[in-house]
């Protein structure tokens, strides 16, 4: 089974790493890439549904499901996540390899390439064979929120 960058409970994510606790204190917030480039988010619940629907397979062995995922660039999930808290970003930006180097943020640079252009994954086979749809969007960023906002 595989899946893209996780939302939800327990997700820990370059989004929840990054950028999620600017937006909960409504500051100007920065990501890695291209902030416009479609991204897939699979939801934590999702993830486990995905699992168990694979573990009672009895199709052909040897095959990889991909979790259904939700679609969004890096800005939309920032301007969505910032909506759902009644948040204004006042700045949304990319982090350059400069500043991520500053901050000892290596491994940001390494996989910022997953951030650069549409990444896209089909999930046809799950949906049909394991019968797994994903969840909406805001579902998996109230979710995510139930983990990080602050009390």
């Amino acid at each position: 089974m595989r899946s893209s960058d996780y939302l939800g409970h327990g997700a820990i994510s370059y989004f929840s790493l990054v950028a999620l606790p600017s937006i909960i204190e409504g500051k100007p917030t920065a990501f890695i890439g291209n902030l416009d480039a479609t991204h897939a988010w699979a939801f934590t619940n999702d993830v486990a549904r995905t699992l168990v629907a694979a573990s009672r397979y009895t199709g052909e062995w040897g095959r990889a499901f991909h979790v259904p995922s939700q679609y969004a660039s890096p800005r939309e999930l920032i301007q969505k996540t910032a909506a759902m808290l009644r948040q204004e970003i006042s700045e949304i930006r990319s982090y350059s390899i400069a500043e991520m180097e500053a901050l000892g943020m290596h491994e940001l640079i390494e996989m910022s390439y997953l951030f650069e252009n549409p990444l896209l994954v089909d999930s046809s086979d799950a949906e049909v064979l394991l019968g797994i749809k994903a969840s909406s969007l805001e579902v998996m960023i109230a979710d995510t929120l139930r983990d990080h906002r602050r009390a």
